[in-house]
């Protein structure tokens, strides 16, 4: 099978998730590293994307087939080491902006420290900046931290049940064009949980209609727990079934 990923997000993470998938399928698979988003070119059987940042369009013009846990739901507050500033709280120097994709997680930041600078950008648009060795300060997807970017960057890990994520943010979509023949090979390869918490996550965002930040998870005894964060609400919400677990975030969130 022919697999394509966005450069941007082809990391020593994806590459292993990737290889374990082949192995435990029996795929033979060979990647392709591109610098174009979905819809796929008819040279590829499949593409790699991150759900949450796959537009209405994409997800029109080709099918998700199979979601991937790459096991980091969170953020990563990255500090370049080189601007870091002796004596401030998290060694953050006001004068140099932090480029953030949520509002929640910049409201998080300045009640840690009120003196930063914050710039709200898109997820995107922040990893290509980084990537291209833009000298600034950023929040990214815990899972695109490498050791490259350790080196220049204090990384520290914002807590997903205090600082959240996108709804469906640390699943891996698998897409095929809509006449692929691996189809129903790869639908087998679903593990149910992804499937479930990763609904969850994006139907609350549907409902909610307003940007949000959220974390859903399983525990140990199969119960649901849901972490929503507004600009203006905090909730929690924790059950043994999935009953009406949507509509009570969504009501909590509004009478918060």
């Amino acid at each position: 099978m022919r697999l394509g990923i966005h450069s941007l997000f082809f990391t020593d993470v994806i590459e292993a998730k990737m290889r374990e998938l082949a192995e435990s399928s029996d795929l033979a698979l060979e990647f392709f590293v591109r610098d174009f988003d979905p819809p796929l070119d008819l040279s590829l059987d499949a593409f790699c994307f991150p759900i949450h940042l796959i537009s209405p369009q994409q997800k029109q013009e080709s099918e998700i087939v199979l979601l991937l846990d790459i096991g980091q739901r969170s953020y990563s507050l990255l500090i370049h080491k080189d601007l870091k500033e002796v004596g401030k709280r998290l060694g953050l120097n006001p004068d140099v902006p932090i480029y953030h994709p949520s509002e929640f997680i910049g409201n998080r930041l300045y009640e840690l420290n009120a003196s930063i600078t914050l710039r709200k950008s898109q997820t995107i648009k922040i990893i290509a900046d980084l990537m291209d060795g833009v000298q600034s300060n950023f929040v990214i997807e815990s899972f695109l931290v490498n050791d490259k970017i350790s080196e220049s960057y204090e990384v520290i890990n914002l807590n997903e049940k205090e600082f959240g994520h996108a709804p469906g943010q640390g699943f891996i979509a698998v897409m095929i064009n809509k006449d692929s023949t691996f189809r129903q090979m790869l639908r087998r390869l679903n593990s149910k949980g992804n499937i479930a918490i990763s609904n969850i996550e994006r139907k609350i965002a549907k409902m909610y209609g307003q940007p949000l930040n959220i974390h859903c998870e399983l525990d140990m005894a199969g119960r649901y727990k849901v972490w929503a964060f507004t600009e203006t609400a905090q909730v929690q919400v924790s059950q043994s079934t999935r009953h009406l677990l949507e509509d009570k975030v969504i009501s909590k969130l509004k009478n918060n």
